[in-house]
């Protein structure tokens, strides 16, 4: 990726999250359908009820309107009692369906008022809160979000629906400790939802988009241990911290964390599969602790996570996908596992890598991997045979850089497309040298004790060679 392109990305990922929306989000190639907030379920903001308006908005004092209904589909009868009620707080006891809820979302939307809605004592029909329970279809696109800011759920639902609660001014919300399914997209778009979140015990997975753009959301949700999947865009654009993946997680997936708030990333053992872009832009993110459960790194994973300064690569990952860590540009220092087979275009392009070992097991290494590392000084590749890089394409910013190979196996790799960019060349043994985790020298080491690979003392170290400086192996 050029260079021009990237500022451009960085300067205008702020600018433009405002105004976001789910078709403009989506990464192409990511595979996520952008309906799943706007499917069409047969309600229409059309026909709208007029507004009603208050005759002296400062003398009007908004109560607390009570509701009860006896049967299912009741509550649109009963609300019309309260048509000139101003209420800051609706309760409703009894009976509700999905009839109910768009009665409610017709009278609150008449009103104009932020509110609360108490439906602790209401039984839901098939104990579920409906799809599309208080949301419109059209509603997302236009200005028309209900303005609810709290609402209390009854225990004893077993679901709440797909999109329910999605694009109002919700605050607060509760999560019933009976609840076993969240619909897809159930609070996304909630901008301004602040408060605790328990996902209760029995949920086995966090559906797509169902925090989706939370970004208010400062609490990281508490996820049970029945929980084995994070869906698509399930908490992305949301910035809170302090997330713990519970034990017997098995896959995140595509941008399900896409410009999150979290400093730390720890997977669980139990996890085998995480998606494209599932945590790119983590801009805050400084470890990641991977998985050995894990057999690749997809495209993006962490892209853009420019805080994070050290990753670790298990051994049983075969594939670091395409751009998996570009423009994480504090990284530092990557330590790869004896198994990996192929590293990917761009892998670990526009990073600040100074110095890296790449095992004998790998294969093949794309276009642009390493390229933009400004101060790489030292590579060593532990493969008898080079791995192949395309021909013409650039795998390395060489200049300056010194390349270490194998006894026996210089002028292979001389004579290799994509490896002959190196202008320094040495051969090592590499079961005695030593040579993993070398990094490159600064200015202090100069000042230190120097020794020799063999632990003899070196009083005029040599430009290229790699010596033993206060525990360290360092390239000067």
């Amino acid at each position: 990726m050029k260079r021009l392109f990237t500022l451009l990305l960085v300067i205008c990922s702020v600018a433009t999250l405002m105004a976001q929306r789910p078709q403009d989000f989506m990464r192409v190639g990511g595979g996520i359908s952008p309906d799943l907030i706007l499917q069409d379920d047969g309600n229409h903001l059309q026909n709208l009820p007029q507004r009603n308006v208050m005759s002296d908005p400062e003398t009007t004092v908004p109560v607390t309107l009570t509701v009860a209904t006896e049967k299912y589909g009741q509550l649109e009868e009963q609300l019309k009692d309260y048509a000139d009620v101003w209420s800051d707080s609706i309760v409703v006891s009894g009976f509700m369906n999905k009839a109910d809820f768009s009665a409610l979302w017709n009278h609150i939307w008449t009103h104009n008022i932020s509110l609360v809605l108490n439906l602790e004592g209401v039984t839901m029909e098939n104990n579920e809160v409906p799809d599309h329970a208080l949301f419109m279809t059209g509603q997302f696109g236009s200005e028309i979000w209900p303005r609810i800011r709290r609402i209390m759920l009854p225990e004893g639902i077993k679901r709440i629906g797909t999109a329910a609660f999605a694009c109002l001014h919700l605050q607060q919300v509760n999560i019933p400790s009976s609840v076993r399914e969240i619909g897809a997209s159930a609070f996304a778009y909630d901008n301004s939802l602040d408060c605790p979140i328990v996902i209760p015990e029995g949920v086995e997975e966090i559906k797509s988009y169902t925090f989706h753009y939370c970004h208010r959301l400062r609490t990281a949700p508490v996820l049970p241990q029945s929980l084995k999947k994070i869906g698509a865009a399930a908490f992305s654009y949301t910035d809170f911290d302090g997330m713990v993946f519970p034990s017997g997680l098995v896959s995140i997936g595509e941008v399900a964390f896409l410009r999150n708030g979290l400093s730390e990333i720890r997977l669980p053992e139990s996890c085998t599969e995480i998606g494209s872009s599932a945590f790119e832009n983590s801009y805050k993110v400084k470890e990641i602790i991977l998985p050995e459960s894990l057999d690749e790194i997809p495209w993006s994973a962490f892209y853009m996570c420019d805080n994070l300064e050290y990753i670790s690569i298990p051994g049983n990952i075969k594939t670091i996908g395409e751009a998996a860590f570009e423009c994480c540009f504090k990284l530092k220092r990557v330590d790869f596992s004896e198994g990996i087979t192929e590293i990917g275009k761009d892998a670990f392009s526009l990073c600040a890598i100074d110095s890296l070992c790449i095992p004998a097991t790998v294969l093949s290494i794309g276009d642009g991997c390493f390229t933009n590392n400004d101060g790489l000084k030292a590579v060593c590749s532990k493969a008898e045979n080079p791995p192949m890089i395309d021909s013409g394409s650039v795998a390395f910013d060489a200049v300056g850089a010194t390349l270490y190979v194998p006894v026996g196996s210089k002028e292979k790799y001389i004579g290799q497309s994509g490896w002959n960019v190196f202008a320094k060349v040495q051969e090592q043994n590499f079961e005695s040298s030593g040579v993993d985790g070398v990094t490159a020298g600064s200015a202090a080491d100069s000042d230190a004790a120097v020794y020799d690979l063999t632990g003899r003392r070196v009083d005029t170290p040599q430009s290229g060679r790699i010596y033993i400086v206060k525990g360290r192996k360092v390239l000067f």
